[in-house]
């Protein structure tokens, strides 16, 4: 975006009248024309250029719902009358009641 920016403010700037622009007015006009470029022409063209990382890859949707149930069956506190298994039960922190 900042290269768009850069080329878009040199472009108005070499205009020979701009000089005699005041300040105010100056920042109101290239306002005025990057924020449509910005949104209509920069940002969908960037998205489609990105879709792929940004797309969610539906063979990986079943692996993720997996992983993410045995991370809460892991954070989970063990219930009345069960014992918890793995690293927890190994090293006797499942026992341990403070």
């Amino acid at each position: 975006m900042l290269p768009v920016n850069i080329l878009v403010s040199w472009a108005i700037a070499a205009l020979p009248w701009w000089g005699a622009v005041a300040l105010p007015a100056r920042s109101l006009i290239l306002v005025s024309v990057i924020a449509p470029v910005m949104t209509c022409v920069m940002m969908p063209l960037v998205t489609r250029l990105l879709r792929p990382w940004l797309t969610r890859h539906p063979d990986r949707v079943q692996h993720e719902r997996c992983l993410r149930e045995a991370l809460d069956q892991l954070a989970a506190p063990p219930q009345a009358g069960q014992q918890r298994t793995g690293a927890a039960a190994a090293d006797g922190s499942a026992s341990r009641v403070s």
